[in-house]
């Protein structure tokens, strides 16, 4: 039976030669001809050899034996004509993909040759992140399985790495795939036929089967390549440098204390006032212009507490929440990452959502004048006695974290309203709004104890008890804004977009009806005076 080893391959992109895809003072060593027994002169090595150093934990523990480590690797270059062009293919071992220079080979190679090769009912293992939060998730099967088996969703996940068997029609070059930018693959394959094994994965590589297989896979996708980074950041830095900065905003990266109300600009040895909002505005004050990215490295956005005290601080450009099209594709910017969204998902995002929208006429709802969210809360009631404030009530059972059933509630045709109110801030921030919506249902229909607490939250009226009996409750998400409210769900940064998408399809599920109303916002000029 054929040894089986593990290969880590990359593609080079069209044009780029062997000496263009090594970084400066890469430090490998060319291998001469008379130092391998390979009868492939086409095929190029270089030799990583590492000085021999004592391991770390050595010196720790106090081992006086002479214990030293080294760390040698490989790169191997294999060209390939394809298609009446050549092809360079790099494997790599060790740790040499380090020496590789950035932009010198095709960020999707390794994912989507991936998916082309593997059967997608046999599947061992996702890693998946959440754009709107940056939650990460790594899983993996004792037995291959479909992706339906990975708690994949198509609105909330990006895939990151796929690992699985693959196809048997592939089986004879390689058993099992892994692919992010390069693919990983156990093979068999001797090293005469190196070349056979890398015209096959290009051609897996040239596919676009996978997006039969996988439909889903794509609607938003990390933005990896180096030249449309750079265009990119050039956007943003245009729309920081002009007068209109509709599609730029700054956020705090973060869920914060609601009293944490006060915020500064700093940039290098500049400060700003004290600010009650953070705006692009406020921070051209201490940095009228940039020139680049790296500018940004500089400013930071600085939250202080009622004493004046410094509590925390943010690099900037984490805070950047940015929207552009480039070459007839939607990017978006948030956590100091760039990422692809199809338009066409974007398009029945936003469809689904503007059927839910309302207007503040039609719940009675006045403009937000107030300091924080908090005061809001507490004030309808008093311009609209039909409101009930719970802000800071819980209704989780015996033994949990506080849980709020909402901030307001009112009885409106049988029917409980649960109002969760925000102002408008970053997509982690608001989704965790949305997610309250969940939460909250989730316990008032499946535990009588969260039912009862509401209950005795009201007073126990049977007006209210006769409803929450019946278990008839539905969601707002009243989301507070300074913006056009006639822009409607553009108002909310993209990521939101998509978090309250995957929100209002399960309270769907869950046969709980939904609206969304945009709050004005009209802070008072004597409040803003003070800041």
């Amino acid at each position: 039976m054929a040894k089986t080893r593990t290969f880590s391959i990359y593609l080079l992109k069209g044009g780029v030669t062997t000496a263009d895809a090594l970084k400066e003072n890469h430090g490998l060593s060319r291998l001469n001809g008379n130092d391998s027994t390979l009868d492939e002169p086409n095929i190029t090595i270089y030799l990583s050899e590492a000085r021999t150093t004592p391991p770390w934990w050595k010196a720790y523990l106090g081992i006086e034996r002479d214990l030293n480590q080294r760390q040698e690797g490989a790169l191997v270059f294999i060209p390939c004509c394809i298609e009446d062009t050549t092809r360079i293919f790099v494997l790599t071992f060790g740790m040499t993909y380090h020496k590789l220079q950035e932009g010198s080979y095709e960020y999707d190679f390794g994912l989507r040759t991936t998916l082309n090769a593997i059967d997608p009912t046999k599947i061992k293992s996702t890693e998946t992140v959440q754009p709107d939060n940056a939650k990460r998730q790594r899983m993996q099967s004792p037995t291959a399985d479909t992706l339906s088996f990975f708690d994949f969703n198509r609105d909330q996940n990006i895939i990151k790495t796929l690992a699985g068997k693959v196809k048997p029609e592939y089986s004879e070059w390689f058993k099992s795939a892994t692919g992010v930018n390069s693919i990983r693959i156990t093979s068999s394959v001797e090293v005469e036929n190196l070349p056979q094994l890398c015209r096959q994965l290009y051609d897996l590589y040239s596919s676009d089967n996978y997006r039969q297989v996988f439909p889903d896979l794509f609607n938003i996708a990390p933005v990896k390549e180096p030249s449309v980074k750079q265009d990119l950041e050039r956007a943003l830095i245009d729309s920081y440098n002009g007068e209109n900065h509709e599609n730029l905003i700054i956020t705090i990266p973060e869920m914060l204390d609601p009293l944490w109300n006060t915020f500064r600009y700093t940039y290098q040895r500049e400060r700003s006032s004290e600010l009650s909002e953070h705006s692009i505005l406020s921070l051209k004050e201490v940095l009228p212009r940039a020139d680049s990215m790296e500018q940004f490295k500089g400013a930071k956005l600085q939250i202080l507490n009622e004493d004046q005290e410094l509590i925390k601080a943010y690099p900037i450009e984490e805070c950047f929440v940015f929207d552009c099209i480039h070459n007839s594709k939607h990017y978006h910017f948030c956590d100091g990452s760039w990422y692809c969204v199809d338009e066409g998902y974007i398009q029945r995002i936003e469809q689904a959502l503007e059927q839910g929208i309302r207007q503040v006429e039609d719940y009675g709802l006045p403009s937000y004048q107030h300091q924080n969210e908090g005061e809001y809360n507490m004030a309808v009631p008093e311009y609209n006695p039909s409101y009930i404030c719970l802000d800071r009530s819980s209704i989780a059972p015996a033994g949990q974290t506080p849980i709020e059933p909402c901030d307001l509630l009112r009885l409106n045709n049988e029917e409980l309203q649960l109002f969760h109110i925000k102002r408008e801030t970053k997509s982690a921030m608001l989704s965790h709004l949305f997610n309250q919506g969940i939460v909250s249902i989730d316990l008032l229909r499946s535990e009588e104890s969260s039912r009862c607490k509401l209950k005795e939250i009201l007073d126990n009226q049977d007006t209210y008890n006769i409803v929450i009996d019946r278990k008839n409750f539905s969601v707002v998400f009243g989301i507070v804004t300074h913006r056009e409210i006639e822009n409607g769900v553009h108002l909310l940064p993209l990521f939101s977009r998509i978090s309250l998408y995957r929100v209002i399809r399960a309270l769907e599920t869950r046969q709980t009806n939904w609206s969304l109303v945009f709050i004005p916002k009209e802070i008072q000029e004597s409040s803003e005076r003070q800041h």
